[in-house]
């Protein structure tokens, strides 16, 4: 399950390579979203903090400081131990962040 977690944060990592100028707020805030729901995700498979943060060193500087909010955001939310509640908690967090996007 951690390997499916980082593929999906690999993903939304990638997404951040495009220019800021060429995307729609639409499609900026989509990746934002996929992002909070793969960090939090992270969160509840208990994947720690520290490779979370170091997965996103490399982006983009315009990007860091939305990315490290998120990153940050979601491990202050607690910890589920049911699947259930670990897929409402990944989809209540990341329709926050993209309500606040």
């Amino acid at each position: 399950m951690k390997t499916t977690t980082f593929l999906a944060l690999t993903l939304s990592a990638a997404s951040f390579g495009a220019s800021a100028e060429d995307m729609t707020i639409d499609e900026t805030c989509g990746v934002y979203h996929t992002m909070a729901a793969a960090v939090m995700t992270s969160r509840q498979n208990e994947v720690p903090l520290s490779k979370v943060m170091a997965f996103f060193s490399d982006a983009p500087e315009g990007s860091r400081g939305i990315i490290n909010g998120i990153v940050m955001a979601a491990y202050e939310e607690p910890g589920y131990s049911t699947p259930e509640f670990q897929q409402k908690a990944t989809d209540e967090f990341a329709n926050r962040v993209t309500l606040e996007c």
